[in-house]
C-alpha cells in the first residue's frame, strides 16, 4: 500500500488486520473478511457506500 497499490489484503493469514478491504479516499472498510465468510460488504454496485468512490473491478 506504501507503494501505491490501493486494494491490497492478506490472505491466509487469520485475524490478520490486513485481511481487509479499505477505500483509499475515505479509509472506511470495504470488505471485512474471517476466512472465506465475508460479514462486511460496503460497496453498492462499483463505488464505496460511505463516500461513492469508484472501486475498480468486478462486483
Amino acid at each position: 500500500m506504501q507503494k501505491g497499490i490501493r486494494y491490497v489484503y492478506v490472505d491466509n493469514v487469520p485475524d490478520h488486520e490486513g485481511n481487509n478491504t479499505y477505500c483509499h479516499n475515505c479509509k472506511k472498510l470495504l470488505i471485512e473478511r474471517h476466512g472465506y465468510y465475508i460479514p462486511t460488504y460496503n460497496i453498492v454496485g462499483n463505488k464505496c457506500k460511505f463516500c461513492n468512490t469508484v472501486i475498480p473491478g468486478v462486483w
